[in-house]
């Protein structure tokens, strides 16, 4: 590889364009952030003056559609910069987080379908929009691991199979039981 006036192979290396899964993480990431961030601005957010810490009392209305309130616009917000992170450190931490994301709104999903709007044990406020964007956010971010994810199965494996053998287990752990799979070296 020939080299430039200022550039060195070091300096292309870096310069590496990111993996799919990364900028599909990137962009859930950065619409999260944002929706999170505009929860709390009044004009963008509708009767933010009936913006409550949590619970069903919360009025306010992002882009006069989805109820929210402190804790589901921070929540929004610690998620995307947490996916931002994630998106710039890799393929593998944006794939983890792909699924964390994936698991957390399926879990206020459930929350919105089986709790009423304006039941007094709902810590959220809860409406047909938040929960139809919940549910649009699991998928979404279950579409971004299997079809953005071009770094090979073994990535979405490693998110749920420890290659660390179970202490007193009668078998070498569960990358031995996948074929053609290298096993891992340790050196110690």
């Amino acid at each position: 590889m020939a080299e430039t006036a200022g550039s060195t192979e070091q300096d292309t290396g870096a310069r590496r364009r990111p993996a799919p899964v990364q900028q599909g993480a990137g962009a859930l990431a950065f619409l999260l952030a944002g929706a999170g961030v505009l929860g709390f601005v009044p004009g963008v957010t509708t009767h933010v003056d009936q913006l409550a810490l949590l619970g069903p009392r919360s009025g306010a209305l992002l882009f006069d559609l989805v109820r929210v309130s402190v804790l589901v616009n921070v929540v929004h917000l610690v998620v995307g910069l947490v996916g931002l992170v994630a998106a710039r450190r890799g393929p593998r931490p944006s794939v983890r987080w792909f699924v964390g994301v994936a698991v957390v709104f399926f879990i206020l999903f459930v929350i919105g379908v089986e709790t009423g709007p304006h039941s007094t044990t709902n810590p959220l406020p809860v409406n047909a929009a938040a929960t139809f964007t919940a549910i649009l956010v699991v998928i979404v971010a279950v579409l971004g691991i299997v079809f953005l994810n071009r770094t090979g199965p073994d990535v979405v494996r490693e998110v749920f199979v420890s290659d660390r053998p179970v202490p007193g287990a009668d078998h070498p752990g569960p990358r031995a039981l996948t074929a053609g799979a290298p096993s891992p070296s340790r050196h110690g």
